[in-house]
This record gives C-alpha cells, sequence and structure tokens, in this order.
C-alpha cells in the first residue's frame, strides 16, 4: 500500500511540474513596425514629379509638401491644368492619399482622381512662391541653417524623409565639414525642431551645439 502511494504521489508530482510548463497560448503584442527606407522619400525628389491616374494620364505636377502648422498634417502641393506653368491652379491633397512607389530608380506618384476633380479643389495659393504663414514648405526647409539658442549655426537641413505611415517628416541635417566635404548627416525627428517665421523666411532651431550634433548617428541615404 505504502509503494502504491509513493508512486501516485510521483505521478501527480510528475504531472504538475508538466502543467507548470506548459507554453503559453496567447499571441504576443507585436508593435507596428517602422517603415523601411524603401518606403520613404525625399522630399527634394518629389518636387516637380507628376501625378497620374489609374489610367495612365498625367493629372498634375507636385510643386512642394507642406505642414500645417496647426496640426502638421503632411500636404502635396499640386499644379493642375494651365501650359508650361501659365494658368496653372495650385491645390492641395494629403500625402498619405497619393500612391508613392519607386520604379527603374525613378520615383512614381499616382491619385485616384481625374484632373477635373482636381481643378474642382480649393485654390491653395495663386503662385508658387506667396508664402502662406499656416504652412510649412518643403521648399522653404531645404537648404535652411540650423541654429541654437546662442544663434551659433550648428548644421543645414538636407532633406525631409517622408513616408505615408507617418504624418510628419523626418529632417536630415548636414552638419560640419567645408563645401560640402567632409560633411556629416543625421536624421532629426521634426518634433524636436523649433520653426517660426521671421523676416518672410522660415528659421530652424534646435537645441544643441554643433559637437552634439556631430555624435548623433549618422544617416546615410540608401
Amino acid at each position: 500500500m505504502k509503494k502504491v502511494c509513493v508512486v501516485v504521489a510521483m505521478v501527480l508530482a510528475i504531472s504538475s511540474v508538466g502543467f507548470a510548463q506548459t507554453p503559453s497560448t496567447s499571441a504576443p503584442t507585436l508593435k507596428p513596425a517602422a517603415p523601411s527606407m524603401a518606403q520613404k522619400f525625399r522630399a527634394s525628389k518629389l518636387l516637380g514629379t507628376n501625378v497620374k491616374n489609374a489610367a495612365g494620364e498625367t493629372i498634375g505636377e507636385i510643386k512642394d509638401l507642406v505642414l500645417l502648422r496647426d496640426n502638421e498634417v503632411l500636404q502635396a502641393v499640386i499644379s493642375v491644368g494651365g501650359f508650361l506653368g501659365i494658368g496653372d491652379k495650385l491645390v492641395t491633397v494629403p500625402y498619405d492619399k497619393l500612391q508613392v512607389q519607386r520604379v527603374d530608380d525613378n520615383v512614381q506618384v499616382m491619385y485616384n482622381a481625374t484632373k477635373a476633380e482636381l481643378e474642382g479643389l480649393p485654390k491653395f495659393l495663386d503662385a508658387e512662391t506667396e508664402r502662406d504663414h499656416l504652412t510649412l514648405r518643403a521648399r522653404d526647409l531645404i537648404g535652411a541653417d540650423v541654429k541654437n539658442a546662442n544663434d551659433d549655426t550648428i548644421g543645414e537641413v538636407d532633406d525631409l524623409l517622408v513616408t505615408a505611415a507617418e504624418t510628419v517628416p523626418q529632417v536630415i541635417v548636414s552638419v560640419g565639414g567645408f563645401l560640402g566635404i567632409g560633411e556629416k548627416l543625421v536624421a532629426l525627428p521634426f518634433n524636436t525642431l523649433v520653426i517660426r517665421s521671421a523676416d518672410d523666411k522660415d528659421q530652424v532651431m534646435y537645441n544643441a551645439t554643433a559637437e552634439d550634433l556631430k555624435a548623433l548617428p549618422a544617416f546615410q541615404y540608401n
């Protein structure tokens, strides 16, 4: 009888260990994957790109990318109508409504609309060079000096990286070097910069020194 009790006890002990080690069947929580470089596009490469629809018709041209200052929603400024830039109209559409992809090392932009539907959108500005203080324009930011609170120039905006999945771009800043030789590129989140209008220009500020920027990981365009 004692032997039977011992055997039963051993079986129960082994069973309890087995249950304790049974792996959980609940699925792990997955974080959304960050957009890869293949999904990111340089703003400077998008400017001047034709916009086509599903029928292959050219319905406009990207003239600029803008961020609304109040909610930082990225918009594409598209010129539509006119001929050789004369009589065209500037309108905006949300960037995430565009289908942007690389085809044979070129950027292809598609938008699900007709030229007439684009022409029917509200006018953005009367001229490509006109300023709207409610928006930040990629054309104005690219090439702008980056300064700190001491008014020291610590870098220059080299480009903006945009994706359809993110509402605001990354800012690529060049630091160090001379006349483009020996410079280093670093990537900064857009919301870490302070951008304000001064003398009809956008002034870009970042709370750091040039040495702080140089110490950041190097960025490289693919």
